[in-house]
């Protein structure tokens, strides 16, 4: 609401006072303090110079705008600014959508809402069956910080939607204020920064699965599942469409073993990501054998996995050819590698390249005396889940024409250096 007051109302009511209105008064007590003749006639002057009495009193301030929200709502189909992982100075993770609020602690996991935001701010309701405050409505206010943000909840009891969209808090969030800034409450600004997946790498794990992880897939062997959620023990996954229970959710958990991790499907087969974050908690990471939750299965185990091939090369066209388990540079033009097995690799071509920029590509590999034979089983896709979905036409076997329907002959690399 306004800070305007009634007695401000009053006063700019009142009709300002006529110029010189007070002077008759002043000679009267200037001659009862026995200021008379020339220096009376100095002081009055000197006070109708200044200004003080010929000029009316100061117009009222104009009334604050009227209430609002901090910034436009968001059209339809637009991003949050803070949309993406994070994790807080208080240790919890998060994982912001346009649409939901995941919040992933120690004590628990909450999915909230997101009804409406804008520019640096979001309106949520309150669960009713929630320990404070049921049913109401917030109003989350963020602002930058470094490379993350700080938050706080500046509206926390509403009533209606509207009510926390159109609550003034301009006098009371401050966003300079880290210790006490965040409204009425006087609590202190939460702050987030990135959050990468805390497994991501490449492994093989005691089955003999090749996985790979990073912040947005769970690659395992010729399937991928995409990660919605995730925490330092925990993700939310969309099954690949080739998988089993293909494109329902599951949880997985996961916990550091040596200089890999342990892990298994604790919920599985679930229609959306709310329901997979609301599954029971089943997992024991401290029982490697039957850990596993209802199934009595054990941990999997995965271990750090390099491309095997990692190293320099010239291949048989006299081109030069450095591997690592990020990048395969050849002929000094860098590609960056998404995901790897002991077979193949999938990687996306530079933007600046001349054939296919931005598009993806797969390489099928095999061991040739100390070097390998390779050549290009997939190019030109939108996606790298493209690339590694495409039809394997490779034959490791036919070095004159095992590259596929080109009929073309695999390229030969041989270590330039030691490997």
């Amino acid at each position: 609401m306004s800070s305007t007051s009634a007695m401000d109302v009053e006063k700019a009511k009142t009709p300002p006072v006529p110029a010189h209105a007070g002077t008759a008064l002043w000679v009267k007590v200037l001659v009862a303090l026995g200021i008379t003749g020339a220096l009376a006639g100095g002081v009055i002057g000197g006070i109708f110079g200044s200004g003080i009495l010929n000029a009316s009193p100061p117009a009222a301030p104009p009334p604050l705008p009227p209430p609002g929200p901090i910034s436009p709502a968001a059209a339809p189909g637009a991003a949050m600014s803070i949309n993406g992982h994070w994790l807080t100075n208080w240790g919890n993770a998060l994982t912001i959508t346009p649409t939901t609020f995941y919040d992933i602690s120690s004590f628990g996991a909450s999915e909230t809402t997101i009804d409406t935001f804008g520019q640096n701010y979001f309106i949520t309701q309150n669960s009713p069956t929630a320990s404070f405050y049921p049913s109401k409505w917030n109003k989350v206010q963020f602002h930058t910080v470094g490379t993350g943000f700080g938050y706080c909840s500046s509206v926390y009891d509403a009533n209606t939607r509207m009510d926390a969209l159109t609550s003034d808090t301009t006098a009371t969030y401050d966003p300079t204020n880290a210790e006490s800034g965040c409204g009425a409450s006087g609590f202190g600004h939460t702050i987030a920064s990135p959050y990468n997946m805390p497994i991501a790498g490449t492994y093989l794990d005691n089955w003999g699965s090749y996985i790979t992880i990073n912040n947005n897939y769970w690659y395992s062997g010729n399937n991928y599942n995409n990660i919605s959620v995730y925490s330092q023990g925990m993700a939310l996954i969309q099954t690949s469409p080739t998988a089993w229970d293909p494109l329902t959710w599951s949880k997985m958990h996961y916990h550091t073993v040596g200089t890999g991790f342990g892990f298994c499907t604790t919920a599985y087969g679930q229609a959306n990501a709310s329901d997979a974050l609301k599954a029971p908690i089943v997992y024991n990471a401290s029982d490697a054998a039957s850990g596993c939750g209802a199934s009595g299965f054990g941990h999997n185990v995965a271990t750090p996995y390099n491309l095997p091939i990692a190293g320099t090369y010239t291949d048989n066209y006299n081109t030069a050819i450095t591997v690592s388990n990020t990048q395969w540079i050849s002929g000094g033009t860098v590609h960056n590698i998404e995901m790897y097995t002991n077979e193949y690799f999938v990687y996306q071509v530079p933007m600046t390249a001349t054939w296919n920029p931005g598009k993806w590509s797969k390489i099928h590999y095999h061991t040739v005396g100390t070097g390998f034979g390779y050549c290009t089983t997939a190019y030109g896709q939108d996606t790298a889940t493209a690339a590694l979905m495409a039809a394997i036409v490779y034959n490791a076997s036919d070095a004159a024409s095992g590259c596929g329907s080109s009929g073309f002959g695999h390229s030969v690399a041989t270590p330039t250096t030691g490997r």
